[in-house]
């Protein structure tokens, strides 16, 4: 039997204890309130721009989680720019501009 660096034994049938769960859990339902809230388009411009108001203005989405989401997102946006051309074109049918 497995024992954590504490000395007891791990919960779940990973390992994992509940709080890694609820974290997935909570990620999920801040993408799908973002993602209820504004467009692709207007996510991508309240990334680049960092405007957290905006963010804020979603039902859910407090000062601290904006903030949060900016600064996560902030260089996934940047890395964005060098995808390859297809998923480029791919993005800008779905009118997001990466």
């Amino acid at each position: 039997m497995r024992t954590c660096c504490s000395g007891s034994r791990p919960t779940g049938a990973a390992g994992y204890s509940g709080s890694w769960s609820a974290s997935v859990a909570s990620a999920a339902r801040t993408a799908l309130a973002v993602l209820s809230g504004l467009s692709v388009s207007d996510l991508f411009h309240a990334i680049s721009t960092q405007d957290g108001v905006r963010l804020t203005r979603i039902p859910g989405i407090g000062k601290k989680t904006a903030e949060r989401l900016l600064l996560e997102l902030r260089d996934k946006l940047a890395a964005g720019a060098a995808l390859p051309r297809q998923r480029r074109i791919l993005l800008q049918q779905y009118g997001a501009t990466p």
